[in-house]
């Protein structure tokens, strides 16, 4: 059987959320969350800025969209793991998100002769160019600077000096 035909097959055998009909007017958001997790049989951890009041009259809803739209309205949201949802604002959510790792620039080394001046002598100028991890040498014999940094930095050290 097709790995696809398998996957349609476990979606179509999922079960749909249960659907609740729920009326609440002027109910502490801690509460609310607490009914919903004994509706969805999940743990429920709330940030400490969840609070207020929410109103809400809800008919044959399937209770994860009630909890999305209650959270919604009141600027808040969830990050899901296994059994256990984390209710906080968005910014705090986005701030405690995984962020990927940033790929290390790709770092280059360009040669370059100098004309008119001692390769020496820009040294010191070089360096207050380039990033905290480039770095420059001098070929004395051909009078040139040897630098080695992330292409972008080295590209924006170059247009400095043909200033």
């Amino acid at each position: 059987m097709s790995p696809w035909i398998l996957a349609g097959l476990l979606v179509l055998a999922a079960p749909e959320p249960k659907r609740i009909n729920l009326d609440l007017k002027d109910a502490e958001i801690e509460n609310v969350l607490r009914l919903f997790a004994d509706i969805g049989k999940l743990n429920v951890v709330a940030g400490d800025q969840v609070k207020g009041k929410v109103s809400v009259k809800f008919t044959n809803v399937p209770w994860p969209e009630a909890l999305d739209t209650i959270l919604s309205a009141k600027g808040l949201g969830y990050t899901k793991t296994d059994n256990v949802i984390v209710v906080d604002t968005l910014e705090n959510l986005a701030a405690r998100a995984p962020r990927p790792a940033l790929a290390s620039p790709e770092r280059v080394t360009v040669l370059i002769p100098v004309h008119y001046a001692k390769a020496q002598d820009l040294v010191p100028i070089v360096r207050g160019l380039l990033s905290k991890d480039g770095t420059v040498a001098v070929d004395v014999r051909t009078n040139s600077l040897i630098v080695t940094d992330a292409k972008v930095d080295l590209e924006r050290m170059q247009a400095a000096l043909h200033k």
